[in-house]
Order: structure tokens, then sequence, then C-alpha cells
């Protein structure tokens, strides 16, 4: 009897596993927006992992940059944000040295809440990453051809993927709505464009 709880357990966490696999956020053709990461020796845990801590800082670092750039400069400062839900699931651990890939998306956005996405890729070789790719520190925006060029130094499965679910309020209107340029920022980083 307990062996077959066993293999019906390991059956359902495999099955578990392939669903999870094919969700657009553990795929790099998924993501449009991109900013390499380097890793720093301190980043590391005990183990020689990467700390918790530092998939949490990349992931608002990220997710600011794209904002303070594409949002809040040609709106003014005009939205309060108010972080309220962070979780990572791990694949695989990374470590120093590396440049990470970070991929950013937005998975869903409803009035004033927005799920922002964060794939984290490992370079295919551990160590420092060609500088062929000249993608700026700042994160970019590139093309379906220039993703399919990153399979080349960066693995196509994340390693880690986080969501962080942030709400927004307009600090001058109470409208329960982002305004257009702030939805089509969104837009521009929805998983699958």
């Amino acid at each position: 009897m307990a062996v077959k709880k066993l293999a019906q357990d390991t059956i359902i966490n495999l099955q578990r596993q392939c669903a999870i696999r094919e969700l657009p956020e553990w795929n790099i053709t998924k993501y449009s927006y991109f900013a390499p990461i380097p890793t720093r020796y301190r980043d590391n845990d005990m183990l020689g992992n990467l700390q918790d801590s530092v998939y949490y800082d990349t992931m608002l670092t990220i997710s600011q940059r794209y904002l303070r750039r594409y949002v809040f400069e040609s709106n003014g400062d005009g939205y309060e944000q108010l972080l309220t839900r962070s979780h990572f699931e791990y694949r695989k651990n990374m470590t120093f040295p590396q440049i990470i890939l970070a991929g950013l998306g937005i998975k869903e956005f409803k009035g004033m809440k927005v799920e922002f996405t964060l794939g984290l890729f490992a370079p295919m070789h551990l160590g420092e990453v060609e500088n062929e790719l000249t993608l700026p520190p700042a994160g970019c925006f590139l093309d379906a051809d220039r993703v399919e060029e990153l399979k080349n130094f960066y693995e196509s499965e994340a390693s880690v993927v986080g969501q962080q679910v942030a709400e927004f309020h307009a600090k001058n209107i109470q409208t329960g709505i982002l305004s257009h340029n702030f939805n089509e920022a969104l837009r521009r980083i929805k998983l699958g464009n």
C-alpha cells in the first residue's frame, strides 16, 4: 500500500513539474525586456548559492528601473506603489561568478493592481558571458530575433522565476484605473507578446 501511494505521489509530482515548465514565465522567448545582473562574491550563502535576498532585490531593482524609465518619466511621479506580495520558485541554484540575465514581464494587470514576473536565466557556462551581447546595464527591449540569439549564451528555461504584486495609487486622483501611458508601458512587457 505504501509503495502504491509513493508511486502515485511521484506521478503527480512529475505531472506538476511538466505543467509548470510549460508556463510562459519559465521560457526566455516569452520576455521582451532584459537586463544583465552580475553576481557578487558577497551574494553567496554558506553553501555557495545566491542568497534569497538577492532575488528579491533584483526583482525590485529591475521593476523599478523599468517603471522609472518608461512610466514615471512620462507621467511625473504621480503614483505611489504598495508591494502586496512577492515570492520566487527555484529550479536550479545560481551562484557567483555569473552574469545572470533577468527577463521582466507582466503576467496580469487589472485596475490598479500589477503582477510583475521576473525570469532569471543562467549563462550556459559559469563565469563571464561573452561581450558580444552588449546589453545595457539598465535593461532594454529585444526583438524576437535577438531573444533567439540570447539562447546561444543563456539557458532557455529560467533557473528562478519570481512574482511581485504591486498596487498603484494616483497621488492626486482616486480613479481606480491606471493612466493610458502607464497601461501602454505595462502592455509592452506583457508575457508572450
